[in-house]
């Protein structure tokens, strides 16, 4: 039996712009199989006052230096102060652009699959108790019974 790779690398060199249908359909697809899509191809600008931050030696304590995208706060690095914003500014720079390049890539989903009721008997409580009830409002939704499960306990920290 040939199983498709884990990895499936994406061909998209730019962070803004539209992807082709096709491209945003094999996307999906690769995701919903539990697959990984890797954009080597796709770089992000370290800015020459950022370059101090490629150095290890700001690690503090663990092996990466963490930022919350929703609270803005660092932890794992010894940056205070001035640099310190700087870095949130960097890593919420990346935390954006990488969001809104995966939003582009698969949010033909959500037109898709616009409103879909999959109502079931008390869907309103999550799988527990017995489905659920979604509307997508957005092209990107987690599954509430997945958060927190991925090297973190908060879905929004990202990682460099």
């Amino acid at each position: 039996m040939n199983e498709a790779p884990i990895i499936h690398i994406v061909p998209v060199v730019c962070w803004d712009g539209n992807c082709a249908e096709l491209l945003q359909q094999e996307a999906v697809r690769v995701l919903e199989e539990g697959r990984v899509l890797l954009f080597p191809d796709l770089s992000f600008e370290i800015r020459p006052p950022e370059k101090l931050f490629l150095n290890p030696a700001i690690v503090s304590g663990a092996k990466n230096v963490v930022f919350n995208a929703a609270t803005g706060k660092l932890g794992g690095c010894q940056c205070v102060g001035a640099e310190a914003e700087q870095l949130a500014t960097m890593l919420k720079r990346f935390a954006e652009s990488a969001e809104a390049r995966i939003e582009t890539l698969i949010s033909y989903a959500a037109t898709a699959k616009d409103c879909m009721d999959i109502t079931q008997p008390g869907s309103a409580g999550g799988p527990q108790a017995g489905g659920w009830e979604t509307c997508r409002q957005s092209p990107v939704q987690p599954d509430p019974s997945l958060v927190g499960s991925v090297n973190s306990q908060n879905s929004s920290e990202s990682r460099i």
